[in-house]
């Protein structure tokens, strides 16, 4: 091989070999912890949106990332897996207080790259309800941590959700 082709040729296996560690060590520099949050207002009747966010069965209707919800146990909490792109998410219902209060967790029975909670807070709005989510997650892999904290961005994920139930309710 000539003494050019190495010239372009070790720079980028150089690279190549570097690029995860450094990708790695600038993840771990990152809070594993986090907490996004938004609010949207949705034109619907506080219950009616309630009922829509307990019933896990009706996920995949409203939320077009998920492919299918499979119901994992009803006792002691309702728990049940989400499919979606991302893989599979095993989650449980932590708090339910109708109609104003639901708080979602992943599934302590199954150890998860990511961990967290995602609480819906409900109020009466003037036309219909006003809805706050809040993540609090922590994402145990470094790598994992830079991807979501600068290529997806942590509020991504509530930002579709509440975007999917403002288009449940939309009138047409």
């Amino acid at each position: 091989m000539s003494t050019l082709a190495w010239m372009v040729i070790a720079p980028a296996i150089l690279a190549f070999m570097i690029a995860p560690l450094l990708a790695f060590l600038v993840g771990r520099r990152l809070p594993a912890e986090h907490e996004a949050s938004r609010s949207v207002h949705v034109a619907a009747k506080r219950e009616t949106v309630f009922a829509l966010l307990v019933d896990v069965a009706a996920i995949p209707r409203w939320r077009k990332t998920i492919g299918k919800v499979d119901l994992v146990a009803r006792e002691p909490r309702v728990r049940f897996r989400e499919h979606g792109a991302q893989g599979a998410l095993e989650l449980e219902i932590d708090e339910s207080i109708a109609p104003g209060k639901l708080v979602l967790r992943t599934s302590p029975a199954r150890r998860m790259a990511f961990e967290g909670t995602w609480t819906y807070s409900l109020e009466e709005d003037a036309d219909g309800t006003r809805v706050t989510l809040i993540e609090r997650g922590q994402v145990h892999s470094p790598l994992a941590r830079l991807f979501a904290a600068y290529l997806l961005g942590h509020p991504t994920h509530v930002e579709r959700t509440l975007a999917a139930l403002v288009a449940r309710f939309a009138k047409r």
